[in-house]
This record gives C-alpha cells, sequence and structure tokens, in this order.
C-alpha cells in the first residue's frame, strides 16, 4: 500500500493524539497532529488533509471554526469524530463517522481500512480524468488549427457558405477548448495548490493581462472593455495568477452573453478599509432572479422558456473557489437597465 493519505488527528491531549496516530501509521497514512485553537488559523499547508481525526469527547470541539477552514480550503475526505455527535447542521453536510471514546475494533478498523482504499481508488480516478484532459486537448488544438488554415483561404478560395460552416465548426471546437481547460482548472484548484504565491499585487496590472488575453474574442463582436479602476487603490493580497484567472472567466462570460457592439466594464473599488470589491459588468440577457443564487453552482444552466439554455459550464464555480480561498465573497445580480453584473471582494494587503 502506497503513502497516498494524510490524516490530520486534532485534540488538546497527547494521549489521544498519540493513540490514534499510531493506528493510522499503522495503515501508512501520513500523520498529523494539532492542537484545537480558539482562533483556527485557515492554513491549507498545515492542515489540509484527506482524513480528519477530531476529539469530541467533552462534546465541545470547535466545529464551527474547523468547518469554516474546511469550507475555505475546499478540503475533501472524511472526518472521524470521536465522542459526541456534532452539531446537526452538520450532518449531511460533511462525511461525518462518530465512534465513542475508547471504542476500539471491528467498527473504527473498518473505517480506517475502507477509507484508505476509497481514498487511494479517487485519487486514482483524478490522476486518469487529468491526463486524459490533457491527450485530448493536444488533437483538438492542433484540428482548431487546419480549420484555421482553411478558413484563411490557405488552400484556395471558400464561397459564403463553406465559410460559415467552417467559422461554426471553429467556434465549436474553441467552446471545446475551453470546456477542457475548465475542466483541468478544476483538477488545479486542489487546497494543496491554490494561494501558493501570496503576495501584494496590483490589481491594474492583473487587469491589463487579462485585457490582452481577451481581446480577441472581444475584438470578434466589436466589443468594447472599459476600464473603471480607483486611482488610489490599495494594492492586494493573494494570487495574482489565480485572481487573473477569476478575471478572465468573467470577462469571458460576458463576452459570450453580451450582444455586438456593446460594452463590458470591469470596476475595482474600495469597500471599506479592510477589501477590495471587483465587479464585471455587462448588458446582456441577465439571469432570471430565482437562479441567481445557483450561478456558481458546478455545471449551472440558466433555463429560460423562450430562449436556449445558457451554459456556465465550470468556469464560475471555479471562481467561487478561487475568491473563497482568498477569504473574499463572489454574488451577482441583476442589472436595472439589463444584463448581470458579477462581483467578488478581494482583501487588501497589510502595511
Amino acid at each position: 500500500m502506497n503513502d497516498i493519505s494524510t490524516a490530520t488527528i486534532i485534540s488538546d491531549d497527547p494521549d489521544f493524539r498519540s493513540r490514534y496516530a499510531e493506528q493510522f501509521q499503522a495503515l501508512r497514512f501520513k500523520v498529523k497532529t494539532s492542537e484545537v485553537l480558539d482562533n483556527w488559523e485557515l492554513s491549507s499547508q498545515r492542515l489540509s488533509a484527506d482524513c480528519y481525526i477530531v476529539d469530541n469527547s467533552a462534546g465541545n470541539f470547535p466545529f464551527k471554526n474547523f468547518t469554516t477552514h474546511l469550507f475555505h480550503t475546499q478540503a475533501v475526505g472524511f472526518l472521524l469524530n470521536i465522542g459526541k455527535l456534532p452539531p446537526r447542521t452538520l450532518r449531511g453536510r460533511y462525511l461525518i463517522f462518530t465512534v465513542e471514546p475508547g471504542q476500539t475494533g471491528i467498527p473504527l478498523d473498518l473505517f480506517i481500512q475502507n477509507s484508505e482504499r476509497l481514498l487511494k481508488n479517487y485519487k486514482t480516478q483524478l490522476d486518469l480524468a487529468n491526463m486524459l484532459i490533457h491527450d485530448t486537448r493536444s488533437p483538438l488544438n492542433s484540428l482548431v488549427g487546419y480549420l484555421e488554415l482553411l478558413l484563411n483561404e490557405t488552400f484556395g478560395v471558400l464561397n459564403e457558405g463553406q465559410k460559415n460552416i467552417l467559422e461554426k465548426t471553429m467556434d465549436l471546437g474553441d467552446e471545446t477548448l475551453d470546456m477542457l481547460e475548465d475542466l483541468g482548472e478544476i483538477f488545479q484548484a486542489s487546497p494543496r495548490r491554490i494561494l501558493t504565491q501570496k503576495q501584494p499585487f496590483d490589481f491594474m496590472q492583473v487587469l491589463d493581462a487579462v485585457l490582452v488575453h481577451t481581446w480577441i474574442k472581444a475584438d470578434k463582436k466589436d466589443i468594447v472593455i472599459k476600464k473603471d479602476v480607483h486611482s488610489d487603490l490599495k494594492k492586494l493580497d493573494g494570487d495574482d495568477y489565480q485572481i487573473q484567472r477569476v478575471l478572465t472567466n468573467l470577462c469571458n462570460n460576458a463576452i459570450k452573453y453580451c450582444p455586438e457592439h456593446s460594452q463590458i466594464t470591469v470596476q475595482a473599488r474600495a469597500a471599506g478599509e479592510e477589501c477590495a470589491e471587483i465587479a464585471v459588468i455587462d448588458n446582456g440577457g441577465g439571469v432570471p432572479e430565482k437562479q441567481l443564487p445557483h450561478l456558481f453552482d458546478k455545471y449551472f444552466r440558466v433555463r429560460e422558456k423562450k430562449t436556449p439554455t445558457k451554459g456556465y459550464g465550470l468556469g464560475l464555480y471555479i471562481c467561487k473557489i478561487i475568491v473563497r480561498a482568498h477569504k473574499g465573497k463572489i454574488w451577482a445580480e441583476n442589472n436595472s437597465a439589463g444584463g448581470l453584473t458579477v462581483k467578488f471582494t478581494i482583501p487588501f494587503a497589510k502595511g
């Protein structure tokens, strides 16, 4: 059995930590231990694990702070609760296995063995899926390149019907590549890979990089992207590349659903003393009010009776993962004059 799984044991009791560390190490888990902290530091590098063993013998384990940690790191795994039952609000939201203090034997042994096997299978499937995405992207890129050569009339003049078919085929190829890119980003948005370069950064530099990446799509529809950034905006705290991914996703969505010859505005301003509020404003068709809360769900699709179903894919879900990992919020609201505004917050750099 390979050392592929990690376990974090959380208790103020050194005997508890030692006892359960021994059991998990026997099954070749990589074990870390931690004391219970009143103000839990949200550090994915320190606490992220596949399995958490928490000491709730006295019934006072700080589940609220702990699950906030899970919420921000998007941790995936099991929660082995030793002691009293956790709050009802947690049940059904996390994969929790409760064991009475001092209980040993078959139930606990089976949990450890089966969870390790399940985690191994899960990780193997993720690795395989990631390889398939990578292997599919290369020939598809080549196919789109060949279509572009034909469309540019490199091998001869085309009539209008042929050009129309090639343009539609290229659009489908580009959309498929975008979906593969989204899937690849989902695998890279794991708690161990996010926020690896957290440092102060200038938002204007990030926005300029986004405009370079999106100008071709905008130019095809004669869409202007306007910058509205306060001149005194302080530096932000986070991973500038990850925030660039968020803005690129939001701008690409706005371009996709905006009509031709329109305008998209990217705003950035202070939202109090602690954070900045970034907004991407378009004048597309908007989203039905009842569906706004689900806009950032995985595989969300806007459903309307009179118009075709709009697919937002995984892009907005990825945005949610990244923004929450920065301890920010992201939401959307319809504009009174039409269109959609997506906003998110990012903390200012300290000092």
